[in-house]
């Protein structure tokens, strides 16, 4: 309901993820803490209004994401104190990760 992972068929060594694809309507509020994925991720999230708002994903073993999502995202490569502002192209953003870094990821 709040985040789904899976390996990448098409695009090799690629963890993809998606934020909220079942999302209960009464949920209309709400975050969640902790959530472990493939790969050595771990994921914080945060919605309002049904809607993604931001994701926190700590990698520890370094990788590639491939990001669904609806709408323009900001990228924050918290270690690093780098921004990046990402136009979803098919719906979609890579993030590489690296190890032991974290990522903030805001909806815009």
């Amino acid at each position: 309901m709040l985040l789904q992972d899976y390996i990448s068929k098409t695009l090799p060594d690629t963890i993809c993820l998606e934020f909220l694809p079942a999302l209960p309507k009464a949920w209309i509020k709400g975050k969640a803490k902790g959530i472990c994925v493939r790969g050595g991720y771990e994921v914080d999230l945060i919605w309002n209004e049904g809607k993604f708002q931001k994701a926190v994903i700590t990698s520890q073993n370094g990788g590639n994401l491939h990001v669904y999502t609806y709408s323009k995202l900001e990228v924050i490569d918290c270690k690093k104190g780098t921004r990046e502002i990402h136009i979803p192209e098919r719906n979609s953003i890579i993030i590489r990760a690296l190890a032991g870094h974290t990522y903030e990821i805001n909806a815009q």
